[in-house]
C-alpha cells in the first residue's frame, strides 16, 4: 500500500481544518503520516528570498513529501480562495523541485467551515494548482457548519460520515 501524508493548508493553532483531517486519518483504515504543516513555516516567498537559498524548513518538508506516495490534503478557504499560508507553503515547495508531490500522486483534499458551503470554494483551485506539482485529485469533501456537524473529535451527522465515507472509499481506490 501507498505511504499516505496529510496536512492541512492552515496555520491557525485551532484549526477546523486540522480538526477534520485529524478525524480523517482516524477513520481511513489505512497508514497515514499526520504532520502540521505550520510545523515548516517559511518566510514569504520572493525571487529575492529564493535567491538566498530554500529555507531549511522547507526542505525539511520536501524531504517528508518524498518519503510518500500519496496525500491527504485539507484547506481552509480564505475569500473563496486557498489561504495565503497554503499558497505560500506551494510556492516554495515548487521551488524544491516542479513535480515535488511526484508523478500523478493521489491526493484526497479536504475542506470544512462554519458556513453552508463547507470551503469547497477553494477546492476547485486547490486541485488545478496541485496538477502542476504532480497531484492527481481522485477524492474531494467538504464537511458544512462545522460547529453543527462535528463534535468531540468526530463528526456527528450520520449523512457527512456517509458522504466521506464514500470519498475515503474513491482515494483508497486508487492506492
Amino acid at each position: 500500500m501507498k505511504k499516505i501524508l496529510a496536512f492541512s493548508g492552515s496555520n491557525h493553532s485551532n484549526s477546523i481544518n486540522e480538526q477534520l483531517l485529524k478525524y480523517v486519518t482516524e477513520t481511513i483504515d489505512a497508514e497515514v503520516t499526520l504532520i502540521k504543516a505550520a510545523d515548516y513555516e517559511a518566510p514569504l516567498y520572493s525571487i529575492d528570498r529564493e535567491h538566498e537559498g530554500i529555507p531549511a524548513q522547507v526542505s525539511a518538508l520536501n524531504k517528508i513529501i518524498d518519503q510518500h506516495d500519496a496525500f491527504i490534503i485539507a484547506s481552509p478557504e480564505h475569500n473563496g480562495m486557498i489561504t495565503a499560508f497554503m499558497k505560500n507553503t506551494l510556492d516554495w515547495l515548487s521551488r524544491t523541485e516542479k513535480k515535488f508531490l511526484g508523478e500523478d500522486a493521489p491526493v484526497m483534499l479536504l475542506s470544512t467551515s462554519g458556513g453552508g458551503y463547507g470551503g469547497k470554494n477553494q477546492l476547485a483551485g486547490l486541485e488545478h494548482i496541485l496538477g502542476y506539482f504532480g497531484g492527481v485529485t481522485k477524492a474531494k469533501y467538504s464537511l458544512p457548519k462545522f460547529g453543527e456537524n462535528f463534535a468531540d473529535g468526530k463528526i456527528i451527522s450520520e449523512e457527512e460520515n456517509k458522504n466521506l465515507a464514500e470519498a475515503i472509499q474513491l482515494f483508497k481506490q486508487s492506492l
